[in-house]
């Protein structure tokens, strides 16, 4: 997906293309992603990622509870953007 986008001139922000480590996890680990940072630190990183994007791409369509709630109020931030 993230080739498709490239190829489309979309920057992808978040996550770099990359090899899964832990696909049978809930919060994947990618190869790209920093050794030295825990697992709320690549967190926070995608989040910002998230808060600087023109749009996100959902591709499992399921969000947890708790990041649906943050979505809704970063949507309600951005309403007078």
């Amino acid at each position: 997906m993230i080739d498709e986008f490239n190829s489309l001139g979309i920057e992808v922000l978040s996550p770099k293309k990359s090899k899964i480590l832990n696909p049978e996890e809930e919060f994947v680990v990618l190869e790209s992603d920093s050794k030295d940072k825990n697992v709320k630190q690549s967190e926070e990183k995608h989040l910002e990622a998230i808060k600087n994007s023109d749009f996100l791409y959902i591709c499992n369509g399921w969000l947890p509870y708790e990041m649906s709630e943050f979505f809704f109020r970063l949507l309600i931030d951005c309403k007078d953007v």
